[in-house]
Order: C-alpha cells, then structure tokens, then sequence
C-alpha cells in the first residue's frame, strides 16, 4: 500500500518528481531494491517495479534534456 501511495502522490505527477533530490530518489531506489525478494507476493514486485521504471524514466529524460540543452548552447 505505501508503494502505491509512493507513486500515485510523489512519482506520476511530474511537478512532484522534478523536486525530489536526487539523494532521495537514489534512497527510495536502494529501499525498493532491497525489499524485492523472491518470497514477496507478484503485487508487491510488480508496484517495485513501477516505482522503479518512474524513477529510472525520469532520469533518463532528465539527463537526455540536459544533453540536449548543452548542444543547442554549443
């Protein structure tokens, strides 16, 4: 239930993930990585795993529109 509270408040809207730290996302990584055990039910991975798709989406997006702002100023 957190993980979907997790998500549904902090992760989808992107105003929202835009202002977590990047200390606090790499936690929440670490945390849901941790907790992601052969023995836990196939809901729970499967809302680990969309956290950490988000998670993991966004820092690609973010980084991509960092190389592409550095080109465009070059």
């Amino acid at each position: 239930m957190a993980a979907l509270l997790l998500k549904k408040k902090y992760l989808d809207p992107k105003e929202m993930i835009e202002r977590i730290p990047r200390e606090k996302m790499e936690m929440i990584v670490t945390s849901v990585n941790a907790s992601m055990t052969a023995s836990r039910p196939t809901l729970f991975l499967k809302r680990c795993c969309e956290i950490l798709v988000r998670i993991y989406s966004h820092a690609v997006s973010f980084f991509l529109a960092r190389i592409s702002a550095t080109s465009w100023s070059t």
